[in-house]
């Protein structure tokens, strides 16, 4: 039985597959099981999976019709031997002393997981960084669940290495984008501690076409499926961050809806609008309370929750304003009420 099972859920890789695998093939650490997971992928990509599992008896390959990420992990979770899981994506790369590191510092205590930093780097460059002191920390789950609220950390899953124990309770919600959060507030209800490193082992390909970079992901409903969800699990097990959850809740969706009205595109938006809106009337009161935005920006919310057409209204306004101010020369953005 491996140590470490690594999934890699695979899905229209083809570019990016060899260097990812050959990344993990060069740890240091090499008691791992490596499980390629072909989530139905129209390419290359299952032949490629079949081939490097001839090359690496560690390798093995699951073909499943396509489900989605949440759906390629569960599978690969389900396949894997491993005392500890880890999941890295299909088109990022690791340090060599990826798996060694994690694997370190979780070894021989109680923590649930183990975490270390990341080096986001523009597709078509080759990620040089140095690594120096590991210098581990430890801090609780809410704690933890903090950290990321600040942006100390990412809530992304793939800079991790899990007890594989956790997923006899713990999957991840099929079907859903921005399933990485999802996944985060059900980690907020451990209790065993988290143990991490700021050192950059897990090297973040940020690419066009990729999930997270579309518009259409960025304006999903599940992003604010996933905050709710975020946020209901916040006031169950630590109602003391409920002012970071409302803010990470609605603060960056809601960024889209005047760019939405200024382009007109509602029908393209409808679903997304619609969430927003239910979200908005379902808590408006707790922003009004907590006074998260300025008067302003929560003014908007609550006009947004009572009516999408009165906001139209109020957002051509702001529009108006801005190309009057920028007539007479004045910055339309110092007042907080440009669009």
């Amino acid at each position: 039985m491996p140590k470490i099972s690594i999934i890699v859920p695979v899905y229209k890789v083809e570019q990016y597959l060899d260097c990812c695998v050959e990344s993990i093939l060069a740890q240091t650490f090499t008691d791992f099981e490596l499980i390629l997971v072909d989530d139905g992928s129209p390419d290359n990509c299952p032949q490629m999976c079949d081939n490097w599992a001839t090359k690496d008896a560690r390798i093995k390959v699951i073909h499943k019709p396509n489900g989605g990420l949440s759906d390629a992990r569960n599978a690969g979770v389900e396949s894997a031997t491993g005392e500890y899981v880890c999941f890295i994506d299909s088109d990022d790369l690791i340090a060599p002393t990826y798996c060694q590191t994690l694997y370190g510092m979780l070894h021989g205590t109680q923590y649930d997981f183990s975490v270390c930093g990341v080096h986001r780097f523009p597709d078509g460059e080759i990620p040089n960084v140095e690594i120096g002191d590991i210098s581990p920390k430890t801090v609780s789950n809410i704690e933890f669940l903090a950290m990321q609220f600040q942006k100390k950390t990412e809530f992304g899953v793939w800079n991790k290495l899990y007890r594989r124990s956790l997923f006899q309770t713990l999957s991840f919600q099929k079907g859903k984008v921005h399933e990485d959060v999802i996944f985060s507030a059900d980690l907020s209800g451990l209790n065993n501690g988290v143990i991490y490193t700021d050192e950059k082992l897990l090297y973040y390909r940020q690419r066009e076409g990729s999930i997270v970079a579309t518009t259409s992901q960025k304006c999903s409903p599940d992003r604010i499926y996933a905050g709710e969800y975020l946020l209901n699990k916040v006031k169950k097990h630590c109602p003391d961050l409920l002012d970071y959850a409302l803010k990470y809740a609605v603060d960056y969706p809601f960024m889209f809806v005047d760019p939405i009205y200024v382009n007109k595109r509602f029908k393209q938006n409808k679903q997304f609008l619609n969430a927003i809106q239910s979200y908005l009337k379902r808590h408006i009161k707790e922003y009004k309370t907590q006074k998260i935005f300025e008067k302003t920006t929560t003014h908007r919310m609550s006009v947004f929750a009572k009516s999408r057409f009165l906001y139209g209204f109020n957002a051509y306004a702001r529009l108006l304003r801005v190309y009057f101010y920028r007539l007479i020369h004045k910055d339309p953005y110092k007042t907080g009420h440009g669009i």
